[in-house]
């Protein structure tokens, strides 16, 4: 978070910025993946190991949840998408699984139709493993090359219909290959060894929608969608959360989207989503990317739909602000919403540098015991945001015989404290907690907190 120098004029509101981020939903197994293709938009592998996939005449269209731009339409033709080389996928040398959901158009003339391959340059000892439907028995096939041998496993007869959505697994564990359609086992098959990479072939690439370069490379006429690799065979109970995923409806919002805020009212931002019976998990960037929040200081209802940040300040000034929501298999991030604060704030302060400071946070405290008007008493702390050091002057600290000053972190560890009975604290900041969001306490002779203020380190 960064404010504005010594004169700063913040007439604002809470604006919105459409943020996005790409991630593996939770009903995806983790544990051995090696490539996930959502279709969403692209052809980009959402694992995070970056084979991402190029695209050649193959159509974005809808998925089976009808939501646009989220699977691929492969023409029976010249449709390709090309996984590449040196991708992750091609380091599989034994177990394995992967799972797609397909769509088979009707007008194919090809006796099969290739999901995936992957393969060398030439056919032969040179490929690794292929997947395909069969139009005529209508049924899933899957290959894999064992010493110069192909071994397959099959589904059912009839188990695959035209124009309709079919979820498709197949896993090899050792010597045991199998086949799964829309969640449930249809077939076993037995291999003579597990190896199923040959060192003695050129680089492999993996391919979706047709298998290997020639003219009669059996395309494939349809739809594609939600392609995952894993470096082992998954099991019952995680194939059936891949088939039962419901469609999420990513639309988890924050409001309201305009919102002025003078110092010390209360931010107040709330989260929407059409998912069923979601849980919220609230965030914010203090300058290391967002954390997740935690009912502490001014923070509250950070694991609800509403969030509350109480008693804003100078020093919140841009803060960010989103939400992840999750409901079932479902699990989205929000757009992202900034405080801006109502105030026009001159500052003249001046650390014992002489170095002009960003801002100063002012805590105007009144002290018990003293009559008014002369119980007030005004301390600063600065600069704010700070990196280095902070310095703290107490103004008439020996009106304030008794008080403890105390800043805590993000989690409620105690990084300084002192007893208020010098005029000022020059504080080195090296050895607190790091970078983030730190409360400035005023406690009293009788224990009790009269003020709690936030400063920033960055």
């Amino acid at each position: 978070m960064k404010l504005k120098a010594i004169l700063l004029t913040a007439a604002a509101t809470i604006s919105l910025a459409t943020a996005t981020m790409a991630q593996v939903p939770n009903y995806v197994p983790t544990n051995g993946l090696l490539g996930w293709y959502p279709f969403s938009g692209n052809a980009n592998d959402e694992s995070g190991l970056g084979t991402n996939g190029n695209v050649f005449n193959a159509i974005l269209s809808l998925d089976r949840f009808n939501v646009s731009n989220s699977a691929y339409n492969f023409n029976g033709n010249n449709s390709i998408i090309d996984l590449g080389v040196n991708g992750s996928i091609n380091s599989i040398v034994n177990d394995l699984s992967f799972s797609y959901w397909v769509k088979l158009d009707l007008g194919s003339p090809w006796p099969r139709n290739t999901v995936l391959a992957s393969y060398s340059n030439q056919q032969g000892s040179s490929w690794r493993f292929i997947s395909w439907i069969d139009r005529g028995s209508l049924s899933a096939t899957s290959g894999v090359l064992i010493n110069n041998n192909w071994n397959y496993t099959n589904s059912n007869q009839n188990t695959i219909q035209f124009n309709q959505w079919f979820h498709v697994v197949h896993t090899k564990a050792n010597s045991t290959f199998k086949t799964y359609i829309n969640g449930i086992l249809v077939n076993t098959s037995v291999i003579s060894s597990i190896n199923i990479n040959n060192p003695t072939a050129p680089a492999a690439t993996t391919k979706i929608g047709v298998n290997w370069p020639s003219s009669t490379q059996e395309p494939f006429k349809g739809l594609i969608d939600d392609i995952g690799f894993w470096n082992r065979a998954l099991t019952q109970q995680e194939i059936t959360a891949l088939y039962n995923v419901s469609n999420c409806a990513n639309n988890t919002t924050i409001t309201p989207q305009t919102n002025s805020l003078p110092t010390g009212s209360t931010a107040t931002f709330t989260a929407t989503t059409s998912d069923p019976n979601p849980s919220y998990v609230w965030q914010s960037n203090f300058g290391q990317g967002f954390q997740t929040l935690n009912n502490f200081a001014n923070y509250s209802g950070v694991n609800t739909a509403t969030l509350n940040i109480a008693n804003v300040q100078l020093s919140e000034h841009n803060q960010p602000i989103r939400v992840i929501s999750t409901a079932g298999n479902c699990i989205d991030t929000s757009n992202v919403a900034v405080i801006n604060i109502l105030d026009t704030c001159l500052v003249t302060v001046y650390d014992t540098l002489l170095t002009t400071v960003t801002d100063t946070l002012v805590i105007n405290a009144q002290i018990t015991g003293i009559n008014p008007p002369n119980n007030l008493n005004t301390l600063k702390v600065f600069p704010n945001p700070a990196s280095t050091h902070i310095t703290i002057d107490y103004g008439n600290f020996n009106a304030m015989n008794g008080y403890t000053l105390k800043i805590v972190n993000s989690v409620g560890q105690i990084v300084f404290t002192t007893p208020i009975n010098q005029q000022t604290s020059y504080i080195d900041l090296s050895t607190w907690t790091g970078n983030g969001i730190y409360f400035v306490q005023l406690i009293d002779p009788q224990n009790n907190t009269i003020e709690n203020r936030k400063i920033v380190i960055q």
